[in-house]
């Protein structure tokens, strides 16, 4: 329900007038008459809201009639003003154009009548007006306060009214907003688009279109575009009104649905291929049993191997559940937690050079990326002097960073070809089978962190480097 404006009373006897420089009290028996000096005196009665209607002669004091009257309104908007002449050619059209609202000749013999009638009108139409203008303001200020844009069309397509959304997001100013035909909003490839949109509007009377719209940064950002038809009281098409919403985010969303259902395609192919080999393997093993004892030994090596690739796949369940929000990280905090848990478990010697704070932007996604990289480093070595070097820096590059890089080299056989095969950018899904699995996900959620991975596989060993958005300085330490 649309809250009523309605005018202040109504009924205006007993309103209150300033008489400036003119004596009408006599005239104005039903009214509450306060003879005042001047202009300053109105302002003064004004800031304390007693003035409903000024009365002034056609030549007032220190000013003249017409600057008077805008005085007025500058202290006591829509308080109306009533000029009283004594007579003369010209009087009552000189008055009108100095800008009064009612003008009343007190020589003739019904002035106080016709003077009390015109006060009286005066008072209630700037009520009316005072009520017009509060509901105008209300309904600016609710549009105002909407997030999407709101506009208004006239029948040829022209910008007629605009929120503050619209404006914001375009850029556009108050002048550059009024009359701007609609294609105008909306980039090249997408104004026959809203051409056709209009068409439908006026004819069927609603349609919604979603475009590129040109924005205040000089981009174009996806928006859905509202319309609907209107018309005057005689069913006359006058022109139409919408709402545009920004879907960049929605799209964002869609596209991470999209690949998600890729990536959870991907690893339901790799875990049916390798859980469907490897029980073949138990299968075929189990029925050589009669002849052969020692295929007990390769039954539960498989066994073994099913049950590692389960608990694989709940460690990619948790990459996939985990809060993808970016948030302050301290990486170089992280990376001393991995190497104290690893020398524990495995043989090798880790060594480990980072600052004492190495703060990147990223998910809570990212601990697995480092703990999975520096796991397949230790599994990896051979020889009798395995290491894992590990070393953290920023990098300030020209174009593109700051990074936080990571290098993870261990002295291994390096990382087979088929495996490698995940950081090929030009496969849209490169994985086969489950050896591969971690490093995919490694680049998979690296790269969703708008970082980048990279290896490099030769005689002396394998080397990741691993480069992430840094954090920004204020929000270091976080």
């Amino acid at each position: 329900m649309f809250r009523e404006f309605a005018s202040d009373d109504g009924a205006t006897g007993g309103a209150s007038v300033c008489a400036v420089g003119v004596d009408v009290s006599g005239l104005l028996p039903a009214f509450d008459v306060n003879a005042v000096a001047d202009v300053d005196a109105v302002v003064t009665a004004a800031a304390v809201g007693v003035v409903d209607c000024v009365v002034v002669g056609s030549d007032p004091p220190t000013a003249s009639l017409a600057g008077f009257v805008d005085a007025v309104d500058e202290v006591a908007d829509r308080v109306p003003v009533v000029v009283v002449t004594h007579g003369g050619d010209g009087a009552v059209a000189d008055a009108l154009a100095a800008g009064a609202d009612e003008v009343v000749d007190v020589t003739r013999a019904d002035a106080g009548d016709v003077l009390a009638h015109r006060v009286h009108r005066a008072v209630e139409y700037a009520g009316s007006r005072r009520a017009l203008g509060k509901a105008e303001e209300f309904f600016e200020q609710a549009l105002d306060s909407m997030m999407d844009a709101f506009y208004v069309f006239d029948e040829t397509g022209r910008c007629r009214y605009w929120n503050s959304a619209l404006a914001d997001v375009t850029g556009l100013s108050d002048a550059e907003l009024e009359g701007r035909p609609a294609p105008d909003f909306v980039v090249n490839a997408d104004r026959e688009r809203i051409a056709r949109a209009i068409a439908v509007i006026l004819e069927t009377g609603a349609a919604t279109v979603e475009v590129d719209l040109e924005t205040a940064a000089g981009d174009a950002a996806p928006y859905e575009l509202t319309g609907t038809r209107l018309t005057d009281a005689d069913g006359d098409v006058i022109g139409f009104c919408g709402v545009g919403r920004d879907v960049s985010g929605r799209e964002r969303r869609e596209r991470e649905l999209r690949r998600q259902a890729e990536q959870l395609s991907v690893l339901n192919r790799v875990l049916r291929h390798d859980i469907r080999t490897t029980a073949n393997i138990v299968a075929g093993y189990a029925e050589t049993l009669p002849d052969h004892l020692s295929a007990v030994d390769e039954i539960v090596e498989a066994a073994h191997d099913l049950v590692a690739l389960g608990e694989r796949a709940r460690e990619l369940e948790r990459a996939f559940e985990t809060d993808v929000t970016k948030k302050p990280f301290d990486l170089g905090a992280h990376l001393r937690r991995t190497v104290d848990g690893l020398e524990e478990t495995y043989d090798a010697a880790f060594s480990l050079f980072a600052p004492d704070a190495l703060w990147v932007s990223v998910s809570d996604r990212i601990p697995f990326v480092f703990e999975n990289v520096m796991e397949n480093a230790a599994e990896h070595n051979e020889g009798d002097t395995q290491r894992v070097d590990v070393v953290a820096r920023e990098e300030h590059p020209g174009d593109g960073g700051p990074w936080a890089v990571v290098e993870v080299h261990d002295d291994g056989p390096g990382i087979p070809k088929h495996e490698r095969e995940v950081f090929d950018a030009t496969a849209e899904t490169p994985l086969s089978h489950s050896d591969g699995l971690g490093l995919w996900l490694v680049n998979w959620l690296v790269e969703d962190e708008g970082g980048t991975v990279a290896v490099d596989t030769g005689a002396e060993g394998t080397t990741v480097v691993v480069r992430l958005p840094l954090a920004d300085e204020d929000d270091r330490g976080a």
